[in-house]
């Protein structure tokens, strides 16, 4: 299949999660692969985009329709990942550690909103039958960023002792109880 076909079969979950107890808070998200032949060579990135505080004042400017635009400066920076290398033949997180090091550490949802945040996960590998490369992306934005809750699993063992994939959960999540969270969660601090 084509690789943008191939792409489609990756699953990433709706939304991405902050979490975890105040001294090992973590941004996660989800991606999973729908076919029984896992691309190979899978690896992750993790881009922020975003509009500095300290930013240069917006200048406004009117097109030849009349629509108004601002002008803002925007950074991007690559987020550390615990890992690059991901496999896929079962649903995977990916986790960015938020330390003091992190542009995320001791950022709110507030935060998140107002510096226009966006985080571009980006996944690349190879399809085992034709060596092509394949690449799939998905964005989350700061409304889609869920603090203090982790995501379910999603993976049983049936009777017989063999794994069972649910994607239909894959999107799920609950609250996180880790100790700290209900005060950093009330405060929405991610730290």
């Amino acid at each position: 299949s084509r690789p943008q076909h191939r792409a489609a079969t990756l699953v990433f979950s709706e939304s991405a999660c902050i979490a975890g107890p105040p001294d090992a808070r973590c941004l996660v998200f989800r991606v999973a692969d729908q076919r029984k032949r896992q691309l190979v060579e899978a690896s992750a990135r993790l881009l922020m985009y975003y509009t500095p505080a300290t930013r240069v004042p917006p200048t406004a400017t009117t097109d030849g329709a009349g629509v108004r635009h601002t002008k803002v400066a925007v950074e991007v920076e690559q987020l550390e990942l615990e890992t690059r290398q991901i496999f896929l033949l079962l649903p995977c997180t990916v986790v960015h550690r938020i330390t003091p090091q992190s542009p995320l550490y001791g950022k709110t949802a507030e935060d998140l909103a107002r510096m226009h945040v966006e985080f571009v996960c980006l996944i690349e590998g190879t399809t085992p039958s034709t060596g092509m490369l394949v690449q799939a992306r998905r964005s989350y934005v700061s409304s889609e960023i869920m603090f203090g809750r982790r995501f379910v699993h999603c993976i049983t063992l049936d009777q017989d002792g063999d794994y069972q994939v649910h994607l239909d959960m894959i999107h799920a999540t609950e609250p996180d109880g880790s100790a700290g969270a209900v005060f950093d969660v009330q405060a929405g601090v991610a730290r």
